[in-house]
């Protein structure tokens, strides 16, 4: 599902009555987390999002614990919470990211001996939670805020929708106050905020994804009259 396709539109238009229905209630971060789990299975596979659970589970753990460490000065004790977390989801980063060619490589092989894997499947938004994961454990060693101690909104926080697809990379002590406060329907911010859609979409559509037709392996680009062959081509 593309930022730009009709149905990411009406996602995100059902997300927002229902989201300004609770706006008298403090249900509106829960719907924040409900939403991300139903994006994350209507763009992948359902066995993805018990990935991602898993993966925010450990770190929500690991903050706690590491939150009490660094209160308690124990510093050893934090450092090893720290590096060993960090660790952690660094290679859950690089395992999906760098295996996946080792992986297709030996499917590859298998096939020619008629032995079947099953198509490899690369978590979506990745890169975007797994560094947002390693920024959340060094803001609380360094003790630039505590460690969240309600999941559902530590989960909201991690897996955005919003920003899950193409970024960036949340800071907690930044979006976390905006997914706890109770926010009420305006007609001001409303307005404001379908004109910043507009502009995004126009940076999006207009601007990124015509100068990515430029982005093609090297090879190709023997001459300048090659180059502009191509773009001729593949602009509309």
């Amino acid at each position: 599902m593309e930022l730009t396709s009709i149905r990411y539109l009406l996602f995100v238009l059902a997300f927002l009555a229902a989201y300004y229905l609770l706006q008298k209630t403090n249900a509106q971060r829960y719907l924040i987390a409900a939403a991300n789990c139903i994006l994350i299975c209507l763009m992948t596979r359902k066995t993805i999002l018990l990935v991602i659970v898993i993966l925010v589970v450990f770190v929500f753990a690991a903050g706690l614990l590491l939150e009490k460490a660094v209160r308690d000065k124990k510093r050893i004790l934090s450092g090893v919470l720290l590096y060993g977390s960090l660790c952690f989801v660094v290679g859950f980063l690089c395992y999906f990211k760098f295996f996946r060619f080792t992986y297709e490589l030996l499917q590859q092989t298998l096939a020619l001996k008629g032995i079947g894997l099953a198509e490899w499947i690369m978590p979506i938004g990745i890169s975007y939670y797994t560094l947002t994961l390693c920024a959340y454990l060094l803001d609380i060693s360094h003790k630039k805020h505590e460690a969240e101690h309600d999941f559902i909104s530590f989960f909201a926080f991690v897996t955005f929708f919003p920003s899950i697809i193409e970024g960036p990379i949340n800071l907690y002590r930044k979006l976390m106050p905006q997914i706890k406060e109770r926010h009420a329907i305006r007609p001001d911010n409303l307005s404001e905020g379908f004109v910043r859609m507009l502009w995004g979409y126009f940076k999006k559509v207009v601007i990124a994804d015509r100068i990515g037709v430029l982005v093609i392996e090297p090879e190709n680009l023997n001459s300048f009259e090659e180059i502009c062959a191509f773009v001729e081509k593949k602009l509309p």
